[in-house]
């Protein structure tokens, strides 16, 4: 019998673990959108950054950037840092 459903969930980087096309959600489990395509690379004092694009409502793109540890969430990603 294994209790691998009980198991800590691993903590990802965004820029190097974070795949396109896949949903992302924000630290309260709602909906933000979807990664983009501009990436900022790690330096010695940030892990990497990653554009993600809203695409909640259909008429206006928003993009933001976000730097930070994620979690693999359902069927996609969750953002442990606020968003």
């Amino acid at each position: 019998m294994t209790t691998t459903w009980a198991s800590p969930r691993k903590i990802l980087n965004a820029y190097h673990d974070l795949e396109y096309d896949k949903p992302i959600y924000d630290n309260n489990n709602k909906y933000v959108g979807a990664r983009g395509s501009a990436s900022a690379r790690c330096t010695e004092k940030s892990p990497g950054s990653v554009t993600i694009i809203n695409l909640c409502d259909k008429n206006i793109k928003t993009e933001k950037w976000y730097s930070g540890p994620i979690q693999k969430w359902c069927d996609g990603y969750k953002l442990i840092n606020e968003y």
